[in-house]
């Protein structure tokens, strides 16, 4: 079996680029029977380097050429059996079609992996994203849905040609867990995302400034990278006691920090299945996170706290609620490390195995 991916491959980091490491990591180790090629759709820039709609669009435009010359290339030297496409939506799926009508054309079978939460709200409308997401699935030969709702919004119409399958993550260079039933590790919060807008920063961040006067030996670690034009503007609107923003890190050393904290947080206002949160499950941790993509289903039969995004009020009440309960946190974060057995990479695997088989 000879498989082809077209997705964004580190650097720079991002969910589906690590989805893409991990995934061919394994199968290179692991698995016999697959050959597999990659072509790199990851962007020049990403947002916290300054990346505007201008770069956006013409970065797309030029992604579209450079993945369609080197697919040419690959259909005809390497001969893949399948490819399997990850899709970030909006203007990605002006290459993802482009893509999938020459894999028609060449009658290669295709995999359209949909890695974001808004599709059942884009469907619902008759946007240009909806026209051409319509147009994707009816090229396609499978659809893999991250979530139930994202999966239930395209069965409507696509029964034969679409499954749910969760993200999976890999354990293998993931550290002991520790602190599962002390009742305080070190008196800290973390977060570990991009530090933009839209992952919920400044509602954090406003939080903190209230739980810190409450709570004044507890400390948020912010890990991620940042703009430092939008960090200027932050600590103009902000007030950064018992912050610390450490920045980006190598994924070991972030999954420490993780690690050394009592609690993880995700106030993100848009996700799809964020890889993060697995990890912050497997290394036992309570976690709080939006009620946004595939975060209920992770998070649902008490394995965390699921809130509404960008609201201030709900991140202070469940701060407050667990830093003030150890019993609470201690039992959150047993059933979370339990929970995340079920999104090991080698189990999700078999089900990625059984569509390109097929």
């Amino acid at each position: 079996m000879k498989i082809l991916f077209i997705t964004p491959f580190p650097p720079p980091m991002g969910g589906i680029a690590n989805w893409a490491k991990i995934v061919t990591n394994y199968i290179q180790e692991n698995v016999k029977d697959v050959e597999y090629k990659y072509i790199n759709t990851a962007p020049r820039k990403r947002s916290t380097e300054g990346r505007s709609l201008f770069n956006r669009v013409f970065g797309g435009f030029f992604s579209i050429i450079r993945t369609k010359k080197q697919l040419k290339k690959d259909l005809k030297n390497f001969k893949p059996d399948v490819v399997h496409i990850n899709t970030s939506g909006s203007l990605a799926l002006f290459r993802d079609i482009k893509v999938l009508k020459l894999l028609k054309k060449h009658n290669v079978r295709s995999v359209l992996h949909i890695r974001y939460g808004r599709v059942p709200d884009v469907l619902k409308t008759n946007s240009l994203e909806s026209r051409l997401l319509n147009k994707a699935f009816n090229l396609v030969s499978k659809i893999i849905a991250i979530d139930a709702k994202t999966y239930d919004s395209i069965k409507a119409k696509y029964a034969d040609k679409v499954v749910n399958i969760p993200n999976p993550f890999s354990a293998e260079n993931m550290p002991e867990a520790r602190c599962l039933s002390k009742d305080t590790c070190s008196f800290k919060v973390s977060y570990l995302g991009w530090v933009v807008k839209t992952k919920g920063i400044e509602e954090l961040i406003s939080s903190w400034n209230e739980i810190s006067k409450i709570y004044p030996d507890w400390n948020l670690d912010i890990i991620g990278p940042y703009n430092d034009e939008y960090f200027n503007e932050l600590k103009q609107k902000f007030s950064f006691n018992n912050i610390n923003i450490i920045g980006e890190l190598p994924h070991n050393e972030a999954m420490d920090k993780i690690n050394d904290s009592d609690i993880f947080i995700l106030p993100s206002y848009t996700e799809g299945f964020p890889n993060v949160i697995l990890e912050a499950m497997y290394l036992g941790k309570a976690i709080i996170a939006t009620n946004v993509g595939a975060i209920p289903e992770i998070l649902e039969n008490g394995t965390g706290i699921v809130i509404e995004s960008k609201s201030v009020k709900d991140i202070t009440n469940n701060l407050d609620l667990l830093i003030n309960n150890s019993n609470m946190r201690i039992d959150f974060g047993m059933k979370a490390k339990e929970k995340s057995k079920q999104y090991l990479l080698e189990n999700i695997l078999k089900d990625y195995s059984k569509i390109w088989f097929e």
